[in-house]
């Protein structure tokens, strides 16, 4: 069956992501630059709180950089996973400035923030796909970014 990839505006975001997370059954990678919870951002952490409860390979990657305003949306989203089997790294001196989710087979690639503006309010532009190559490379600079954040322990 040939790969389906398809743009996704950053109001279509959510429910794009809904769905993926409703079919998943084995992986969940986030990578966000900003998290703010507030709107359709806060619906998305809680389906993804929702699913991590069932899914074995549960991870995320999240900046801080001392920024007061990404502190507070890391503080707010580990807060919806704390008594999850997650695994949370914080990026420290490095920015990560992508918006990646890895969802099984899928990979949701845009400039869409995990935030009220990134999912509501500002035109963003993202991309969905299930090509087994785009994906695989996903996994594997997930992977490399990973290598370079902090474990958070819950």
């Amino acid at each position: 069956m040939p790969a389906i990839t398809y743009f996704v505006e950053g109001n279509k975001y959510y429910e794009t992501a809904k769905v993926l997370l409703g079919q998943s059954k084995k992986r969940i990678y986030l990578l966000m630059y900003q998290i703010s919870l507030k709107g359709k951002a806060l619906e998305l952490v809680e389906e993804i709180a929702k699913a991590s409860m069932t899914i074995p390979d549960t991870q995320f990657i999240l900046n801080y950089e001392g920024n007061k305003s990404l502190k507070k949306g890391v503080v707010e989203f580990l807060k919806q996973f704390k008594e999850h089997n997650v695994s949370v790294y914080i990026m420290e001196k490095i920015t990560a400035h992508a918006k990646v989710l890895i969802i099984d087979n899928w990979l949701l690639l845009g400039s869409s923030n995990l935030s009220q503006g990134g999912l509501e309010e500002n035109f963003e532009a993202n991309i969905v796909t299930n090509d087994p190559k785009a994906v695989w490379g996903a996994v594997q600079w997930f992977n490399k970014v990973k290598d370079n954040a902090t474990p958070v322990k819950q």
